[in-house]
């Protein structure tokens, strides 16, 4: 599982309203798992956008039509480049179980001690 991570710092108040028509054409792209925009409850410019998608190759697919490449990838470029990024999803947690997910990274290194799933 691949997570999109965007932090956008000091943003407009109009920033929801620009960036509605993005994230609905990112949302309904056939590999992107969920799409969510977040405020910060401490300064009202700071927000997070977050997105899943099952794969890298999945990520990419979601990214590569045109009109996603002129609407979402322009949006994304405000982002701020030092906390924002793409991440593979090591721990996975739902319905009261937690699960180490295949990664490319070995996870063992990551999780010396956990194996599979706890609940």
């Amino acid at each position: 599982m691949i997570q999109l991570v965007c932090r956008f710092v000091g943003a407009a108040a109009d920033f929801a309203t620009r960036a509605e028509p993005a994230l609905a054409l990112l949302a309904v792209q056939p590999t992107c798992q969920s799409v969510r925009l977040a405020r910060s409850t401490e300064d009202s410019g700071n927000w997070v956008l977050t997105a899943e998608f099952p794969t890298f190759a999945g990520y990419r697919a979601a990214l590569s039509p045109f009109d996603v490449r002129i609407t979402v990838i322009p949006f994304l470029s405000e982002a701020d480049q030092l906390t924002s990024g793409v991440f593979e999803v090591a721990l996975f947690g739902a319905g009261g179980t937690l699960t180490q997910l295949d990664t490319v990274v070995d996870p063992a290194q990551i999780w010396s001690g956990t194996s599979g799933t706890a609940g």
